[in-house]
């Protein structure tokens, strides 16, 4: 049994961090063996980051040696993180039209080192460059601001500063899109997540889904619920029991009150 705690609303309204959490989570859902390049890159940093804390002058070697282990170690995680914006999108293509209309397609787009030097997709002709190219790119990035990190204490290149672009019919999901749309595109992203790691896996979750009526209201639920159906195990959490409304078969209720969970009851 695999438990996926499915996407929040930070993931749309947060800060960067929320979004890259989003995504590594994702990733060790399809392929466990990440968790070991996520682990070699923020081990790395963290020794960046206190060689940088305590200052370089007299110590350009050591700071070279932590920049290229860490441009290595950061393009795994950056090839990990845009393989998986790859497929997630193609699972929210076949989505969309379920919660959004079709002319409000939801895109997702990674601003990463790759991004930002577009010869990297050039010379690999469209399709993602090698990882030494990446890390190469990496390394040369972080020479260039070598200065500024000096001055900050801290490592301004790399994944850890990469950021997943979100858009809505081509245009900034944050700034243009109203709280509605908002929530119908992290619906699509939840069930999106889901069809993903069923396919990759040939397992269904079980879906943990805190609060749900602060994101969700009584239509998106049902037709969540809907979708879901049959394909995985939702355990949801409320407030509102009337929200509701009418859920599928086979649901059961249990009510938490005063530290006691008591209930089991299907619905009327």
């Amino acid at each position: 049994m695999f438990v996926l705690v499915v996407a929040h609303a930070g993931v749309i309204r947060g800060a960067p961090q929320e979004r890259r959490d989003f995504l590594d989570r994702g990733i060790l859902g399809v392929r466990p063996a990440y968790l070991r390049a996520l682990a070699r890159h923020r081990r790395t940093l963290r020794q960046k980051n206190a060689l940088l804390r305590a200052g370089v002058e007299g110590r350009a070697a050591e700071l070279e040696a932590w920049n290229e282990r860490l441009a290595q170690d950061g393009a795994d995680v950056t090839l990990a993180r845009r393989l998986y914006v790859r497929e997630l999108s193609e699972e929210l293509a076949a989505l969309a039209g379920t919660f959004l209309p079709p002319d409000e397609p939801v895109g997702l787009a990674m601003n990463d080192v790759i991004a930002r030097e577009p010869e990297l997709l050039a010379a690999a002709g469209q399709a993602e460059p090698e990882r030494e190219a990446v890390a190469q790119a990496l390394g040369r990035r972080m020479r260039a601001q070598a200065s500024r990190e000096a001055a900050f204490g801290q490592a301004l290149v790399g994944p850890q500063r990469d950021e997943l672009e979100l858009t809505l019919a081509g245009r900034d999901i944050r700034r243009f899109a109203s709280s509605g749309q908002q929530r119908n595109a992290l619906l699509a992203l939840k069930l999106a997540k889901v069809e993903l790691f069923r396919r990759r896996r040939r397992e269904t979750p079980v879906l943990l889904v805190d609060d749900v009526d602060t994101e969700i209201d009584r239509t998106r639920l049902l037709r969540f619920l809907e979708h879901v159906g049959g394909k995985a195990q939702a355990l949801l959490t409320s407030s509102k029991r009337d929200l509701f409304g009418t859920p599928p078969r086979n649901s059961l209720f249990y009510r938490v009150e005063k530290g006691l969970l008591t209930g089991g009851e299907t619905p009327c």
